[in-house]
């Protein structure tokens, strides 16, 4: 048997993501819409990209946090209005996560929807006059103003009140 050749030594030098920079020129950070689709750029490195969102900027819990190879992402499940932060770093082919990306506001402002007016029907006649008026609820809404007039335009109502339950009942008969 021949003797074991010299040790030689070597490292292998796996190269770290770079940070990846957000331009605001590309971003809008007011979504209308629960689901928003945030975009950044590749960096040199970044085999996968993992973002993550919060409602805090220590991200201690996030809502959203996803690793994938492309540099976009679209949120699985719809969020509710509010502030929120998001964040982003690349993984090397490795595994080895470079730094995060500094941490982006954004807001989540869905309008509110009108509701749909269930009763009385259009055009109904009533014989009474405290008729019950009712609508269906509307997603995320806490308070919904009711007004009642004798003219289409709504100038002057007779009635304005802000509820939050999703019917009324005049407490004096109307005329």
């Amino acid at each position: 048997v021949a003797p074991w050749s010299t040790v030689w030594r070597f490292s292998v030098n796996q190269p770290i993501p770079l940070a990846i920079k957000m331009s605001l020129s590309a971003l809008s950070n007011d979504f209308n819409t629960g689901t928003p689709t945030f975009i950044w750029d590749a960096v040199e490195f970044g085999a996968q990209y993992q973002i993550q969102v919060d409602d805090g900027n220590e991200f201690s819990s996030p809502s959203f946090d996803n690793t994938a190879e492309t540099t976009s992402r679209t949120l699985s499940d719809a969020m509710t209005n509010g502030d929120y932060f998001w964040r982003v770093r690349a993984i090397n082919e490795y595994g080895t996560p470079g730094p995060w990306s500094e941490a982006w506001p954004f807001r989540i402002n869905i309008p509110a929807q009108a509701p749909a007016l269930l009763l009385p029907a259009d055009a109904d006649e009533q014989n009474t006059g405290t008729p019950a008026f009712s609508w269906k609820s509307v997603t995320a809404a806490e308070e919904y103003q009711f007004q009642l007039d004798d003219s289409a335009s709504f100038d002057d109502p007779e009635i304005e009140q802000t509820l939050s339950a999703t019917s009324y009942t005049p407490s004096k008969p109307l005329s």
